[in-house]
């Protein structure tokens, strides 16, 4: 290293600076000190200035922002590298400390290249000593704490529906199997079924636990298809005598349920299926029970409690969602109503026009409504409908003009307004009018008074 105690040029520190003339010694410079030995004597008070070239090699652009200064001082120092100021530091210390490399300097270094270190300290009074190296620091990060799920695993299993055919078909019983991990040869499934010639549908949800690509793999003999979340992943529909592992990936949120649905037939081949999953946070194993869950019921939108009169058209639109995988087709029916109730078996909409003999009354309305699933799966609900009595019609501003009677007659909205006329309050009522006012009060004309005597007019409400 070139160093010098007498006062150099203003540009010393330099990368173009000419250190002709300068001495050289090996560094650390100082006196004696019980924590260090200097290599070379520096026992002068001031300045001692020093420079060097270094070649740091290939460092990458995170390496070099990782560099700082080890250095032991007394007194004061000030570090430049290629010219740059890289870092200063007053007082003394009593061992090699850690001085922080100013981003300036850190973006001056040449990798792979020659670079310059220059640096000066002041020594006042009492022991010296200067020496100053790069290190590059590196930051040991600990390894993330293991991810442990919280999700609830408790799931039954997946609904299972076994054929006695080869497609699908010729349903012979249902069950819900806790996971999928059969080896049946030389046994039969279950009743009804042989050791052979048997399919099986699987269908529910499945929830995994990380939030992640999944491999999903079904082994069987003979074909099966697989989907998740309505994707196909898997479609091996063909005999295999050597239960080949299909597979295929999705990616996945833990703690999601998704859709999930399996295909299994066997012709002739000893009949066994398996399904199983990995990622990369799970190695891979039998999907267990716990994450499985059967077909779930056809889910009814809310329905409020509502309030009419009598003679009132109720109209009300019952809706319901189904999450299983193939979609459901739903029937809608009523459980129990009142009288004259009755619901679109199609839609689930819901008529009722409660009759006048019906107010005032409170009724229960409940709705059930069942896919067409395998096996049927059904929600119901209910609701209250209070009716209310109308009120009573009224005539108002009866008069006569030019031998036609009229009046105003008032009431409730809903209810049908049947007019009689008669002679007599003994009998002989006649039915001039029948009538469903959209506004009230409405104006009856009767062209047919002319020439009576008397007449009386009265009102009856309907249905």
């Amino acid at each position: 290293m070139l160093f010098r105690s007498n006062t150099p040029a203003t540009n010393w520190y330099a990368t173009s600076f000419n250190a002709a003339g300068w001495s050289t010694g090996l560094a650390g410079f100082g006196t004696a000190d019980p924590n260090v030995t200097p290599n070379t004597t520096w026992n002068t008070l001031g300045y001692i200035y020093l420079r060097r070239t270094f070649n740091p090699g290939a460092l990458a652009a995170q390496q070099i922002s990782n560099l700082v200064f080890n250095v032991y001082h007394d007194e004061n120092v000030v570090i430049y590298i290629n010219g740059v100021l890289a870092g200063s530091a007053s007082g003394y210390t009593t061992t090699y400390v850690s001085l922080t490399m100013t981003p300036q300097a850190q973006a001056a270094i040449i990798p792979n290249g020659t670079n310059v270190l220059a640096v000066s300290c002041y020594q006042t009074t009492g022991g010296q000593f200067i020496d100053v190296g790069i290190n590059c620091v590196t930051t040991v990060v600990p390894p993330p704490p293991i991810y442990v799920p919280s999700w609830p695993q408790n799931g039954t299993g997946l609904t299972a529906q076994y054929c006695n055919s080869t497609n699908l078909s010729n349903l012979a019983f249902v069950r819900t199997d806790t996971n999928v991990n059969f080896n049946w040869s030389p046994s039969s499934p279950g009743p009804g079924l042989s050791s052979n010639h048997f399919s099986v549908i699987w269908t529910g949800k499945i929830m995994p636990l990380y939030s992640e690509g999944y491999t999903f793999h079904l082994t069987t003999s003979d074909g099966c298809r697989l989907w998740v979340n309505g994707q196909p992943l898997i479609d091996k529909w063909h005999d295999d005598a050597n239960g080949t592992d299909a597979d295929g990936s999705i990616a996945l949120t833990g703690g999601q349920q998704y859709n999930v649905l399996i295909e299994y037939y066997n012709n002739t081949n000893p009949a066994s299926a398996l399904f199983e999953w990995d990622s990369a946070s799970q190695t891979r194993q039998v999907v267990p029970q716990g994450v499985l869950f059967p077909a779930a019921s056809p889910v009814l939108a809310p329905l409020a409690n509502t309030t009419i009169i009598a003679g009132q058209t109720l109209l009300v639109t019952n809706s319901a969602t189904d999450t299983n995988f193939p979609a459901q087709t739903f029937t809608w029916s009523l459980a129990s109503a009142p009288t004259g109730a009755s619901i679109n078996s199609t839609n689930g909409l819901l008529t009722w026009r409660p009759a006048i003999a019906q107010s005032p009354s409170t009724n229960t309305v409940t709705v059930t409504v069942t896919d067409n699933g395998t096996p049927y799966l059904s929600a119901t609900q209910s609701f209250s409908v209070t009716v209310l009595r109308p009120l009573t019609p009224t005539f108002a501003s009866p008069g006569l003009a030019a031998g036609t009677f009229r009046s105003s007659i008032n009431g409730s909205i809903g209810p049908d307004y049947s007019i009689y006329a008669a002679t007599n309050l003994l009998g002989g009522w006649q039915l001039l009018l029948t009538t469903n006012p959209t506004t009230l009060p409405f104006l009856f004309t009767d062209t047919t008074s002319t020439n009576l005597p008397q007449r009386y007019y009265r009102v009856l409400l309907g249905p």
